[in-house]
């Protein structure tokens, strides 16, 4: 015997454990052990590479599958197979005929599987059984792979169910039965085994099936399977089993193009027929009528709706028509169908009679073909419907989908250029009212433009849901490109989709909207056409996208256009037509216009014009801009005057010359300058018209220019004249930005007499011995001032306050006096000396000193605290050294004394550096997020709500420790507190940053001691006060321990803090419960709502609609 390779796998039948495995090889050369995984239970052994195989050293009680791969053996070496417990199966690979008698396998083995490889020559037969044991045999399932059978193998057990012939040429088919040695063909039919079932017959050669071949077929043969045919067969066989017992037939990938109805007389009781893989042009005629499952997929069938196809098939269930070449969905299939599945052919069209009459149908498969519209008349049985993959862009009516109500196993609409409509959106929320599981993953298609991009069905969608869904918004319309809501009484606007896709909005006839919210479309880069006509609209829209072409806002209660509405046409460069007829608007300005650079219609009929001198510049632009269409049809679009009475009714065209010649709308000698809202009535600019018109007696430098009172003029120019405070009164010109005053006479600041409008004021050049206080409540706008070369000496802390709330305040060249009166300004700029910004904003760098005259000339920002306000001033050292013991003492106690005082300076540093440090990161968040304590750049968490600050010693230290037992333990609050909650090892800056930053709130300890301690200076008091402000007046919670308000040794320190918010008292030792009580609910009630979500996102979040 000559072993090649030999592997046994052994399956022992009883769970055993793994560790045991090695017991079941013992003995046995070269096998090893395993875990079976073909089989739920046993462990298996695998035995290769043997010299010389003994099976009998197997244990052959415990195995239940054999496989025997690529062996040579001898008769007598499988005799032993007989002892084996073989309930499962034996399976073997040979190389050489082999003499295997039947009787040599165990009458428990149910599944015999020979393989010839594809390495080795072919073998003509199996081997040699013998029959004598063929009707007593238990095998039920016999494979042959890679034989060379000529007919089905003689001598096999009588048993078998099941036979699977694969790669066997099997010509004998051809014409019947052929001899054992095969060289003449025989009249004998085959002989099939008596229960025989299923035959399985793969690769062969035959090309039709002889008369003889399923003569003496039993009538258990129920099942027979043909496929991939080596050799075309062409023509459907006819001479199948003639008792008609076959049931399911397949005949798959044999190149059948023809069949004859005669081809089925055998077949009366078939029930399931495939013809998979053919080339079949028409549907066969003549299929038995106890067909319940038809399989026609793949072949060349382009038509099938002929009424003699299917008019017998009353009984047919289940048809698959895939990968054909249909072009509509067939006429007059049976009735009786439940599932029909047309996928992939190339189906154009549906007739709405084409589903009508099948009232049990359930699945319905029309994907991967050319549909453009959703098919209707389906039954209302289906389950299951699948459209993905077509060309379907729109829903037309309900009718398309309602009958899918129970289609609770899919709704497949993936894959189709689908337009965001109403009725799209109309079918997802009736989906979404019914068990629908609707499939529906696609972006938006045809006929959206190009430019506007593959939009992302699932937003547009959530977008459509929350406009149908929404009371107020149900009866507006919504497409990927347009909103549409006219007569509908919007209360408020609908939120702008998120995505960037609307080129039309029409709102139109609401009266009860009155606010288009700011940035409400900016997003919207594509809007063309935004028509607001005729709703309540009060203020002209704000943050409008510059991509407008036509923005229409007729028949509002729009009043005017206020400065805060600038940015928002200085960037509508694309706006070609502008409409605000009949609204309430009775002056507009060009410099208001001048940015609408594409300008071509202005439409202002129907407004109350007040025709004098506040409109004289809308008329100028209106008369001399060359892109503006004034003549012939566009009449209609010059406005009339309203008022005064004299020009009630006249067109501004007609009015044109009276704002020079009679109204005098500027100052005799002043100058103005188109569009830009500037009268400069300088002394330079008034002198030099008097010289142009010969009349310099009208010039008097003293006099303030007689300004009209109306709100056209931005800038004015009153500079190097002889005014001073008194004679200078302008608040009435409501909308002035910048006032130069520069060069003359001024002694003081008069803030009321400035109009609040202010942005920027010149006082360079004047008087002026003060800095101004209350600047910010006076003309909260202020961005700069200029107090340069005036007659300031000092500043006191009331004017300190002006530099954290004015970006811009100069100061250079004024004789300040650089003494203890100046500390809090000094300590203020040198704070603040690596902060880079603030110094170029205010230019502390150039500030020096006038006097002392020691002083003078040296920058503030150099100077040491002993220079200008010595705490100590040695005038006289008398005595000598009394001792060299009291000497060294006295140098002990200084030295010891110096590094308290460093230390201590060194923690007051670190405490303003920590403020600024806190101030400085709080400067770059937006204003919307102030009080949230936002970044734009991310999300803040706040930890505490609270921080408390205080003086660490005695009495204050002691009700700290009472408020936060009171505050945590029993109300359940977060309080940090900087000797508890201080991060070890971390500066005290880093702390204040990181503490302060992560709490909602600041306590404010406020009592004589706190006044004078490191963290109530003064510039820690300003950094607490800007970001008091900064956060929207919500952060500071002043708590007085004393009235420290009413000691002036002590007021200035606090002063800052209690001028913005008023502090809560703390009770008296002898009040009692009920005073407390009232206390620790008022502390409460001042700080953030325990509810609040503590986790904010940044602005601008993506819209989803919930």
């Amino acid at each position: 015997m000559r072993l090649l390779l030999i592997s046994y796998v052994a399956v022992i039948a009883s769970m055993q454990d793994f560790g045991e495995c090695a017991n079941l090889c013992e003995g046995v050369i070269g096998c090893s052990c395993r875990k079976d995984y073909t089989l739920k239970q046993g462990l298996g052994a695998t035995c290769s590479n043997v010299v010389d195989p003994r099976l009998e050293d197997l244990p052959m009680h415990n195995i239940t599958k054999l496989y025997l791969k690529e062996i040579t053996l001898n008769n007598t070496s499988l005799k032993v197979l007989r002892n084996f417990n073989l309930s499962n199966q034996f399976k073997m690979h040979t190389i050489q005929p082999i003499n295997l008698d039947w009787k040599w396998l165990p009458d428990t083995c149910k599944k015999v599987s020979f393989t010839l490889p594809y390495s080795r020559p072919p073998l003509k037969n199996l081997p040699n059984f013998t029959c004598t044991t063929r009707l007593t045999q238990n095998i039920t399932s016999l494979h042959l792979f890679y034989l060379q059978y000529e007919n089905i193998p003689e001598c096999i057990p009588n048993t078998l169910r099941s036979i699977q012939l694969v790669n066997a040429p099997l010509n004998g088919f051809d014409s019947g039965h052929t001899s054992q040695s095969g060289d003449a063909p025989v009249k004998d039919p085959m002989p099939w085994p008596e229960r025989l079932v299923h035959l399985y017959i793969k690769n062969a050669n035959f090309t039709t099936i002889g008369e003889r071949v399923f003569r003496n077929a039993s009538d258990s043969l129920s099942k027979i399977t043909i496929g991939s045919c080596e050799r075309p067969m062409h023509r459907f066989p006819s001479l199948w089993p003639p008792k008609g017992a076959v049931s399911i037939l397949i005949i798959m990938n044999c190149k059948i193009n023809e069949t004859k109805p005669s081809d089925f007389d055998r077949l009366q009781n078939l029930e399931y027929l495939s013809f998979l893989g053919n080339e079949l042009t028409t549907v066969p005629l003549g299929l038995p009528a106890s067909l319940g499952k038809l399989v026609l997929n793949y072949n060349s069938i382009s038509d099938a709706s002929s009424a003699v196809t299917w008019g017998a098939l009353t009984n047919l269930k289940y048809l698959q028509f895939d990968n054909n070449l249909l072009r509509s969905v067939p006429l007059n299939l049976p009735a009786s169908l439940i599932h029909l599945s047309l996928r992939n052919n190339k189906i154009e069209f549906s007739d709405r009679l084409a589903f009508a009459h099948m009232k049990h149908l359930e699945k319905l498969d029309l994907s991967y073909n050319k549909l453009q519209s959703m098919p209707e008349g389906l039954p209302r049985t289906l389950r299951f419907y699948s459209l993905s993959t077509n060309q379907i862009v729109v829903v037309r009516s309900p009718a398309n989908y309602e009958f899918c109500f129970n289609c609770t196993e899919g709704l497949f609409l993936n894959n189709n250029p689908w337009v965001c409509d109403q009725n799209l959106i109309r079918m997802l929320l009736w989906a979404n009212q019914h068990p629908v599981d609707i499939q529906m993953k696609d972006k938006c298609g045809q006929p959206v433009p190009e430019d506007l991009g593959k939009v992302g069905i699932s937003y547009i969608l959530r977008y459509m849901s929350y406009i149908s869904t929404t009371e107020e918004f149900k009866e507006c319309e919504y497409t990927i490109q347009d909103l549409r809501c006219n007569s509908v009484s919007l209360p408020y606007l609908p939120k702008a989709p998120p995505s960037n896709t609307l080129t039309k909005v029409v709102i139109t006839f609401n009266p009860n909207l009155t606010l288009i919210p700011d940035n409400h479309f900016v997003n919207q880069t594509k809007l063309i056409t935004l028509d607001l006509d005729f709703n309540g609209i009060k203020k002209f829209p704000k943050g409008l996208p510059s991509s407008l072409d036509s923005l229409s806002l007729n028949g509002n209660a729009i009043s005017g256009i206020t400065n805060d509405i600038q940015p928002t046409l200085d960037r509508l460069v694309n706006l070609r037509e502008l409409y605000l007829s009949y609204n309430q608007i009775k002056v507009i300005y060009d410099y208001q216009l001048k940015p609408l650079k594409s300008l071509k219609w202005i439409g202002l009929d129907g407004n109350p014009l007040h025709c004098d001198c506040s409109i004289f510049s809308f008329v100028e632009w209106f008369m001399n801009d060359k892109n503006i269409e004034r003549d012939g049809a566009s009449q209609h679009f010059v406005p009339s005057c309203v008022s005064p009475p004299a020009r009630a009714g006249q067109r501004i065209n007609h009015v044109w010359g009276a704002f020079e010649y009679e109204y005098f709308c500027q100052p005799p000698l002043c100058s103005w300058k188109l569009y830009g809202g500037t009268l400069n009535c300088s002394r330079q600019a008034q002198l030099k018209t008097a010289k142009s018109t010969n009349s310099t007696e009208l010039f008097d430098p003293s006099e303030l220019p007689n300004i009209k009172a109306h709100d056209y003029w931005l800038h004015l120019d009153l500079s190097y004249l002889d005014l001073n405070e008194k004679t200078v009164n302008l608040s009435y010109l409501n909308y002035l930005i910048t006032l130069n005053l520069t060069g003359n006479k001024l002694k003081a600041i008069l803030l009321a007499s400035f109009p609040t409008s202010l942005q920027s004021l010149e006082l360079k050049e004047n008087e002026i011995e003060n800095m101004p206080v209350h600047l910010n409540n006076m003309l909260p706008n202020l961005k700069t001032i200029d107090l340069r070369y005036n007659k300031i000496r000092r500043i006191n802390s009331s004017g300190l306050l002006a530099f954290p709330l004015v970006e811009r305040i100069l100061l250079d060249g004024n004789p300040l006096v650089c003494d203890c009166n100046l500390r809090p300004f000094i300590t203020y700029i040198q704070t603040n000396k690596e902060n880079m910004k603030l110094l170029e904003q205010h230019q502390f760098g150039n500030l020096t000193c006038q006097s002392p005259a020691k002083l003078k000339g040296k920058l503030l920002l150099d100077l040491t605290e002993e220079e200008y306000c010595p705490n100590v001033i040695w005038t006289e050292i008398t005595g000598g050294v009394v001792g060299g013991v009291i000497f060294l003492l006295l140098i002990s106690f200084v030295i010891i004394g110096i590094l308290y005082k460093r230390r201590k300076l060194q923690e007051r540093k670190d405490i303003v550096k920590g403020f600024h440090d806190l101030l400085e990161k709080e400067s770059h968040m937006n204003d919307e997020a102030a009080d949230k304590l936002i970044s734009i750049q991310g999300e803040v968490q706040h930890k505490y709500d609270a921080f408390v600050s205080f003086c660490s010693s005695g009495a204050d230290e002691d009700f700290v420790f009472k408020m936060l037992q009171e505050l945590e333990d029993v109300r359940g609050r977060k309080i940090c507190m900087h000797e508890r909650d201080f991060t070890p090892g971390r500066g005290i800056a880093d702390n204040i940053v990181e503490c302060i930053g992560l709490s909602r709130r600041v306590i404010i300890v406020i009592s004589r001691k706190y006044a004078t301690s490191a963290w109530c200076q003064y510039e820690v008091q300003v950094a607490l006060a800007q970001l008091h402000k900064h956060r929207r007046g919500r952060l500071l919670i002043p708590v007085l321990l004393e009235d420290v308000m009413k000691d002036d040794n002590y007021a200035g320190s606090v002063k800052t803090i209690l001028s913005l918010i008023t502090g809560i008292h703390v009770p008296t030792a002898q009040a009692g419960i009920n005073a407390w009580k009232i206390f620790w609910d008022k502390l409460e009630g001042a700080l953030p709502d325990k509810a609040a979500i503590y986790t904010v996102i940044n602005e601008n979040p993506v819209y989803e609609v919930d």
